[in-house]
């Protein structure tokens, strides 16, 4: 497990990268950055937001959610670029919606 520390949500919070040499498949455990539901609660904007954009970095397949709407295995591991971009694109809207 690789720890990464990504702020905004909370100022101390981390998300867990799953890493090995033989897994073909990699998995994110995203904390409260990236949640089974629209969107999650925010201390500091700009960190939360370059959390976000680093974790576009990093080499993940999947992103296993926690707070999820419902508890089935396509409701909580579901494709990580995607569902990181769905998130990036939500919060960019609604900074626009606010300007």
């Amino acid at each position: 497990m690789k720890a990464l520390y990504t702020p905004g949500h909370c100022t101390d919070h981390f998300s867990l990268l799953m890493t090995h040499p033989k897994l073909t498949q990699r998995y994110l455990f995203s904390g409260d950055i990236i949640l089974g539901t629209p969107s999650t609660s925010v201390q500091d904007l700009s960190d939360y937001m370059e959390s976000l954009y680093n974790l576009r970095k990093e080499d993940f397949d999947y992103i296993c959610l926690p707070h999820s709407v419902e508890i089935k295995e396509e409701e909580i591991i579901v494709e990580g670029k995607k569902k990181l971009e769905e998130y990036i694109k939500y919060r960019e809207d609604r900074e626009v919606l606010i300007k």
